[in-house]
């Protein structure tokens, strides 16, 4: 005979948000884009929503003045770190 489990309606689906960063080649810009993932635990089903850019670029800029921070490992295996600041005055 089956055993009945209860559960809360909605707590078998995770939301996460991935935040990416590219590269503009002809600016030096980077672009930050954010993308919803849900998953169905119990299905075992992904969704993705579609990627939304943001409004305005952003430089790079040194540790006293900065809205976001990349790290990543170099190839000496070292942390190294890559501040950004968001450009205002930003033209399309």
């Amino acid at each position: 005979m089956a055993k009945c489990r209860a559960a809360r309606a909605g707590a078998d689906i995770v939301i996460q948000e991935v935040i990416s960063w590219s590269r503009d080649q002809e600016t030096g810009y980077y672009w930050r884009s954010t993308q919803k993932l849900t998953s169905d635990r119990n299905t075992g089903s992904n969704k993705k929503d579609k990627a939304v850019r943001a409004e305005k670029p952003c430089k790079v800029s040194d540790e006293s003045d900065y809205d976001y921070t990349i790290q990543f490992t170099a190839f000496d295996g070292n942390i190294e770190t890559t501040y950004l600041r968001t450009v205002e005055e930003w033209q399309e």
